[in-house]
């Protein structure tokens, strides 16, 4: 009912009720949520912007409410997990006797974090202003998969979950809501429908049952019965890749003055069908919890331990396998943020976010390779190749439109001196070209290249959402398509699969060596050919600086604001994926 797909009635719905209000702070809760969240409601440090652009007199959201453990008819605050399912005395450690605890682990994550993400929010905040038509049906889509069991406990209640429960609610569903993805939500996932368009877009079904799902046979159940009500049971869909596809693959479609669709469907985040179509989804291939949740330590040796500190007398066994819940996807810029902003995010220490990011940075160190090659100085001219190849088993990079990733190229004399360099940055990570000057200010779409002969071209790998006139929009609900899309196809990719129009490059060209699972970039410099050595780096961003410019046109929210706030004190500086050298013969 609920998926982007069919344009059921659930949107038309949404968007009526949204219209039905007489002003652009509609009733507290939507549907009866203010009796549930005296929290909730519009106004005040979570209410609507009055203008756009400096000035408007909107303040900054001062932070998020501290995390606290709660218990919902359904679902329960991750720590309650944790009463079991922390390391102990040869409970859930690896050989070398380090915590593989899931609790530990998924907190440094940003699935962990996903509803006390200052970029989610502010972005979520601007789709409401900017659309305010449409605001139940953003706020409904949005927290289905950052908030999901805040926005589960109210649906089962007849009302939606709203920006202003996650931002300044203090109730049950408010505070389960901030839990992000949690522990409670993905393991009570059932079966049904996975992988299916039906369950798309967040819609997932939880069943009534209290199961608890997860990959090992004849779970010993009494603990979990007595202490939390849950009953664990075996369900072989916990280790496959579908159970990843309801929140990995959300398509939208632009929507009129009335909130109303009129755009074509855009694939905004389809990382789920990325991997459907590749060669990790064929015999022998790699789930996603491959990747994700791997089920070996950081030597590559198999986990084998027991999973839970109860019954109190270890009479259990030690089980396999047992997956890392590492979760980590590429971006440490924003649990670096947060580290650095963890008062507000409401959490009492960095520590978690700075493990996370660390994390993130080795993810990004195993995703790609790059190769220099074919490196000559024939006829005066220096000219050489550089590959990429993209190690994982989806685009790279994937998910949220705007992350970018891009060579950065000095040549150097003998004496260490720089001839020529593409692909540098200033303090805030914008693109510059020879003489300094920026190259992707947000109303411009980098070309893809396939040769670069001058220090004022970039190759940049991104996906870059446009409006129905074809410029460039950060504004999900105003996007018609992409500009661009020549992010890396993963491995296996093929043209005549049933996912291939969902991820099919956009703006490549004729470009031959642009293939599945790697594209070739060739340098031709005029005049370089007593060079010495070539440096090239593969670079990335999850937050380009025409994201944090988008935002600082405005609308003004408050979220918005603190965002930029923090962003001035965190600039989003390149991550170095690969790096590779050569000499020039």
């Amino acid at each position: 009912m609920r998926t982007l797909w069919g344009r059921s009635a659930a949107w038309a719905i949404a968007v009526t009720l949204a219209s039905c209000s007489d002003s652009a702070d509609p009733p507290q809760g939507g549907g009866g949520a203010a009796a549930h969240d005296p929290g909730g409601g519009h106004g005040g440090s979570g209410g609507h912007a009055t203008s756009g652009g400096g000035g408007s007199g909107v303040e900054p959201l001062s932070g998020l409410p501290p995390a606290e453990s709660v218990i919902g008819e359904t679902f329960q605050s991750n720590q309650t997990c944790e009463m079991c399912h922390a390391a102990g005395s040869g409970v859930l450690r690896d050989d070398q006797g380090r915590d593989v605890s899931p609790t530990r682990l998924y907190a440094s994550s940003m699935m962990s974090l996903s509803a006390r993400d200052p970029y989610w929010l502010a972005a979520i905040s601007r789709e409401v202003e900017v659309n305010p038509a449409a605001e139940t049906y953003v706020e409904d889509v949005c927290t289905r998969c950052h908030a999901p069991a805040g926005a589960r406990e109210l649906e089962a209640q007849g009302a939606t979950l709203t920006l202003d429960h996650v931002l300044t609610g203090t109730s049950t569903e408010s505070h389960l809501a901030r839990e992000g993805v949690a522990c409670t939500v993905c393991h009570q996932i059932s079966a049904e429908g996975l992988g299916e368009v039906a369950t798309f877009d967040g819609a997932f079904e939880v069943g009534a049952e209290r199961q608890i799902f997860g990959p090992h046979a004849q779970p010993f159940a009494m603990p979990m019965m007595q202490h939390v009500q849950y009953t664990p049971v075996e369900a072989p869909h916990m280790l496959e890749s579908k159970l990843c596809a309801s929140c990995h693959t959300v398509i939208t479609s632009a929507v009129d003055d009335s909130g109303l669709p009129t755009g074509p469907e855009v694939n905004e985040q389809v990382t789920f069908l990325e991997w459907r179509n590749s060669a990790f989804a064929g015999a022998g291939g790699i789930t996603c919890q491959g990747c994700h949740l791997p089920t070996t330590d950081q030597d590559g040796a198999p986990i084998t331990t027991k999973l839970s500190l109860m019954p109190q007398n270890g009479n259990i066994a030690p089980r396999a396998p047992i997956g890392r819940h590492l979760l980590s996807g590429g971006n440490a810029y924003m649990l670096e943020l947060m580290a650095a902003n963890a008062s507000w995010v409401g959490l009492p220490s960095a520590a978690a976010m700075l493990e996370g990011a660390a994390v993130a940075r080795a993810t990004l160190g195993d995703a790609a390779s790059l190769v220099v090659s074919d490196v000559t100085g024939a006829g005066g001219d220096l000219s050489f190749d550089v590959t990429v190849t993209n190690g994982t088993g989806h685009k790279l990079p994937t998910g949220y439109p705007g992350r970018r990733m891009w060579l950065h190229v000095v040549v150097r004399d003998g004496a260490g001196g720089v001839l020529f360099e593409s692909g540098s940055t200033d303090a805030r990570g914008a693109l510059l070209d020879g003489s300094g000057e920026r190259l992707d200010p947000p109303e411009v779409v980098l070309p893809h290249l396939d040769v670069v002969t001058s220090e004022d071209e970039v190759q940049v790998w991104e996906s870059v959402l446009a409006d129905d006139s074809g410029a460039p929009t950060h504004v999900l609900l105003d996007a018609w398509g992409f500009a661009k899309d020549d992010r890396l196809l993963p491995a296996g990719w093929s043209p005549t699969h049933a996912d291939a129009g969902r991820t099919s490059a956009v703006g490549v060209g004729d470009d031959p060596s642009f293939l599945p699972g790697s594209d070739r970039v060739t340098f031709v410099l005029a005049g370089l050919a007593t060079a010495a050595s070539v440096e090239v780096e593969l670079l990335f961003e999850s937050v380009p600086p025409a994201a944090l410019d988008a935002f600082a046109a405005g609308p003004d929210t408050p979220a918005g604001l603190a965002f930029l706030h923090m962003a001035e004190g965190t600039p989003p500086a390149p991550i170095v994926m690969a790096a590779s050298q050569a000499s020039v013969p």
